[in-house]
């Protein structure tokens, strides 16, 4: 899809504040206890998130995973501040990720297992994951959509 600018920076807005929600919704999942939806509110900001540093790098959508998984272990890492990614990466050593490609696979396998398929996750590993992957993606959203 063409893009010309004003489109394009208002679909990048929708796509900011969406990711923006769905870590809210995360959050009160989390606290209440409901890890599927929260796993899957979290896919859905991660989504959001990836499809908005697409858009304003790429200008385009990320809509496959292959996409989704090149632009969160290609695109972003380059686009961090030094210091954005030490914490991400030492967030990450917490859950024994060692980078945003094995996170990518952990979120990925979480949105699976929200629809019946794939690997059987311990309840804990999932709240550690999930709770890791709202700190990492608060720091990507500060680092590259604060403001723009």
């Amino acid at each position: 899809m063409f893009w010309n600018n004003e489109d394009l920076q208002r679909q990048i807005d929708r796509y900011r504040d969406r990711a923006l929600q769905l870590l809210d919704e995360t959050k009160e999942e989390l606290n209440t206890g409901n890890i599927l939806q929260a796993g899957e509110k979290l896919w859905g900001a991660y989504s959001a998130i990836i499809n908005c540093i697409s858009l304003r790098n790429i200008r385009r959508e990320a809509t496959s995973i292959g996409a989704k998984r090149h632009v969160l272990t290609s695109v972003i890492p380059n686009l961090l501040r030094d210091d954005t990614r030490k914490v991400i990466d030492e967030a990450l050593l917490k859950i024994e990720c060692r980078s945003l490609g094995k996170l990518f696979e952990r979120l990925s396998g979480i949105h699976r297992n929200f629809y019946g398929g794939g690997k059987v996750y311990d309840q804990s590993f999932l709240v550690d994951t999930i709770k890791v992957s709202i700190i990492v993606a608060e720091k990507i959203i500060l680092d590259l959509l604060n403001s723009d």
